[in-house]
């Protein structure tokens, strides 16, 4: 364990324990431990407000929710919104979705998810059961192999989702709702959980006043999380009208970038300068054009993130991110520096950092990758004071 601020802090990655009891496949979530270990480290009281921006499957509002905090919950990835809110499911919840099977016909069918299925995000009931679905659906499309090499990246498509779908029985989802049954939180949530499905720059976001954040931005990877996300988001997309390729074209870190940005922020800092030129000078193919756009629409839009999540919290608020390193070929790509830089532009202060190493990275996920010094990785939680 290390130190932050003073107080001892579990590592942020999950263990192999939570992983198999997690109840989806989420690899970019952080442990609970961590986030228990940063909200006793900040000495959080039950009057303050935890905020995370990107909640993803959501264990900071599910575990400040445990620890009597109210809690904020923003994700642009709709499927992940429904997992957050899956993870708020009591035995009750698990009872009623039980109960909307019983009532339901022998196999499943697109009226069904419409009907039983929609608007998930302020419901448990419905999320529990259509987190049944995302679960099975995946499976089958597993032994389809519609995998491709980079195992973050599906290759499916809407019919054959609606295959996968057309093959589930009751008996299927019962089953399924069983075993999440299982792995529910045996923590009460008692204090409110606000989960919002939503872009952090986009302009329909309520108004939040935090205290306190607990959050990890998307890395400078190049790892597709609406591709991640593929399966679930065909299913979801049976249920409610929303565009795929739009969806991939508004994350942070997307791969699907275009041109890049016409204009760069300002305030980038001295080191994001020298990255971009040393990323424009490079004499690997397309680093003067789509890796430069690349690199500059993400860091155009992390900038843009800190200033929204300045007007998000309260003065004095205080924030704790945790950040991993990359490679472009040979070039370290240190975001923890990076994101020290953009925060600070935006009024939020480093007070202090904590580093842990690992042997696994998100990097190394895809076997193709170019192994740049990626034996071992490192993630570091910064923690931060809004002045």
């Amino acid at each position: 364990m290390l130190a932050l601020g003073g107080a001892p802090l579990s590592s942020p990655k999950q263990t192999t324990t939570e992983r198999q009891s997690s109840l989806f496949p989420y690899y970019a979530g952080f442990s609970e431990a961590f986030v228990r270990d940063v909200l006793d480290a900040l000495q959080a009281s039950s009057d303050q407000v935890v905020l995370d921006p990107w909640n993803g499957s959501g264990t900071t509002t599910s575990i400040a929710g445990q620890s009597g905090l109210q809690s904020i919950g923003i994700d642009i990835n709709p499927a992940m919104a429904v997992v957050a809110m899956a993870r708020l499911a009591s035995q009750k919840h698990l009872t009623e979705a039980r109960g909307i099977l019983t009532n339901s016909g022998r196999t499943l069918s697109q009226r069904f998810l419409i009907e039983n299925c929609s608007s998930p995000y302020d419901c448990s009931t419905r999320s529990l059961l259509l987190l049944a679905v995302f679960r099975i659906a995946r499976r089958k499309l597993r032994d389809r192999d519609r995998l491709a090499t980079n195992p973050t990246w599906w290759q499916v498509d809407q019919a054959e989702v609606r295959r996968a779908l057309a093959s589930i029985t009751k008996i299927q989802i019962d089953r399924e709702l069983n075993e999440l049954g299982s792995k529910l939180s045996g923590g009460r949530t008692s204090a409110p959980v606000s989960l919002v499905r939503g872009n952090l720059l986009g302009p329909a976001l309520p108004q939040i006043a935090a205290d306190i954040i607990i959050t990890s931005p998307p890395y400078l990877t190049r790892i597709d999380y609406v591709k991640a996300t593929l399966p679930e988001l065909l299913v979801l997309s049976l249920v409610e009208d929303f565009s795929i390729e739009e969806l991939r074209r508004s994350m942070i870190g997307t791969p699907v970038i275009g041109r890049g940005p016409d204009s760069m922020p300002v305030h980038i800092g001295d080191y994001g300068k020298s990255l971009l030129a040393k990323i424009a000078a490079h004499t690997s193919k397309a680093s003067a054009t789509y890796y430069l756009a690349f690199f500059s629409s993400y860091i155009s839009r992390m900038v843009a993130s800190f200033e929204k999540l300045r007007g998000l919290a309260r003065p004095g608020a205080q924030m704790v991110i945790v950040v991993q390193g990359s490679h472009y070929k040979e070039i370290f790509v240190d975001l923890a520096r990076l994101s020290t830089d953009f925060a600070g532009a935006a009024g939020f202060k480093l007070v202090s950092r904590a580093d842990f190493n690992f042997k696994q990275s998100f990097a190394q996920l895809n076997p193709k990758a170019n192994g740049y010094g990626m034996d071992t990785a490192q993630e570091t939680a910064l923690l931060f004071k809004l002045v």
